[in-house]
C-alpha cells in the first residue's frame, strides 16, 4: 500500500472512530473503506503506535480513538503512517567518481525535506473533528 493510500485510509479510520460511541472492529471499517481487513489492521496498528488510537479486546472490541478528535490534526495521521519521504530515497550506491554521484544526495536532502516539510505544514491546521463535521454536513445537505 502507498504512502498516500495509508493516510487516505488512516484519515479514513480516524474519522469512522470520531463518528462511532462504541469501538469498531477492522471488518465493519474495512467495509466502509472498501478494503481488506488486514489492511485496516496494519494501518491501526500504525496509528496505536503514534498514541493515534487505542484498541480494546474482546468480543464487543475493536479500535478507539487514542485521543479527543479535535486533538488529532491531519499532519499527526501523516507522520503516523508514512514509511518514507514524500520523494522517496535516494538510489545506494552512485558513483563515487562522478562530481554529481558523489555530490548530489548531500545537496537535495535539504531541499526536498524542506519542501516536505512546507507541503505537509497545513494538514495541522484540519482536524478530525473538522473532518467529522464535515461529513455530517454533506450527509444532511443530501
Amino acid at each position: 500500500m502507498s504512502a498516500n493510500s495509508r493516510f487516505v485510509t488512516a484519515t479514513h479510520i480516524l474519522t469512522l472512530l470520531a463518528n462511532s460511541d462504541e469501538p469498531l472492529p477492522s471488518p465493519y471499517m474495512a467495509g466502509s473503506i472498501g478494503v481488506n481487513p488486514v489492511t485496516v489492521r496494519k494501518v491501526v496498528m500504525a496509528l496505536r503506535d503514534s498514541g493515534l488510537v487505542d484498541t480494546v479486546l474482546g468480543s464487543a472490541g475493536g479500535a478507539v480513538l487514542g485521543r479527543k478528535a479535535s486533538h488529532i490534526n491531519l499532519r499527526d495521521v501523516y507522520l503516523a503512517v508514512r514509511d518514507d519521504s514524500l520523494f522517496g530515497t535516494f538510489p545506494d550506491s552512485p558513483n563515487p567518481d562522478c562530481v554529481v554521484g558523489r555530490n548530489i544526495h548531500h545537496i537535495l536532502v535539504g531541499i526536498l525535506d524542506e519542501t516536505e516539510r512546507r507541503m505537509i505544514a497545513p494538514l495541522a491546521d484540519v482536524t478530525i473533528s473538522d473532518l467529522v463535521s464535515q461529513v455530517r454536513q454533506r450527509e444532511t445537505a443530501s
